[in-house]
């Protein structure tokens, strides 16, 4: 089985064409982008697979590639695609059917080029899709009473696949939770032809800014456990 890997929100381009979106000082836009990015994930994949690792180069209040198109949930809290307000409401940008479009080009061309990659290769495929969080950007409407913020968040996605990465990380004593306070995985939208012959299984990993921006002990570890289980992915 191949590998590869997704990391749709750490991007720190912005085109300057699409400035002129922007209603908020460009400091208060440049720190939501900061608190809303995966800040330095790619920096905890291991050297070896990094060659197997999509990024998206754009910040992710320009365009989030893992919001559906329609029918997505976030639209009705300004957070679709092409986001209108930040984590806390506030509004960021002026978002018309214009900018929709511009937008929807940045869009379209990462889910192509993620399609071509899974496709370009003769084997099973796991995507294995790499974010970060933080208590300061998980909506009220995502906790849960009582329950404490995990140091990993793995959505489901392919439950054999989260059950090898919930052990790992377990064992290396990080605190984990399935789908909380985050939900599911990426899969992008595969030609039949591809579907016919082969599979594509997805997971993601959601991992807090306190465990690796703040300790590089535990970041190390981070990355090993991801060494081991693309490793192990690799042997399927």
């Amino acid at each position: 089985m191949k590998n590869i890997i997704h990391v749709p929100h750490d991007g720190h381009q912005f085109p300057t064409d699409l400035w002129s979106s922007i209603c908020i000082p460009l400091e208060d836009f440049e720190t939501y982008h900061k608190a809303m990015s995966d800040w330095e994930v790619y920096n905890l994949i291991p050297l070896e697979f990094r060659a197997r690792t999509i990024r998206f180069p754009f910040s992710r209040l320009l365009c989030d590639v893992e919001r559906f198109l329609e029918g997505e949930e976030m639209e009705v809290y300004g957070m679709g695609f092409c986001y209108e307000r930040a984590y806390d409401g506030k509004q960021i940008k002026h978002v018309d059917a214009a900018l929709k479009a511009r937008t929807m080009t940045y869009y379209l061309q990462h889910h192509e080029k993620l399609k071509a990659m899974v496709q370009a290769t003769s084997d099973d495929v796991a995507i294995l899709d790499l974010h970060s969080f933080s208590d300061q950007i998980i909506p009220s409407r995502n906790r849960k009473e009582g329950n404490v913020i995990p140091d990993i968040c793995l959505g489901l996605g392919d439950e054999c696949l989260a059950k090898y990465l919930y052990e790992s990380f377990t064992r290396n004593c990080f605190s984990v939770e399935y789908d909380y306070p985050y939900a599911g995985s990426l899969l992008p939208n595969l030609d039949p032809w591809w579907t016919a012959k082969h599979t594509c299984r997805s997971v993601m990993v959601e991992i807090h800014k306190r465990v690796y921006l703040e300790n590089k002990r535990t970041a190390d570890l981070i990355s090993a456990v991801l060494s081991d289980y693309l490793s192990y992915v690799q042997n399927l």
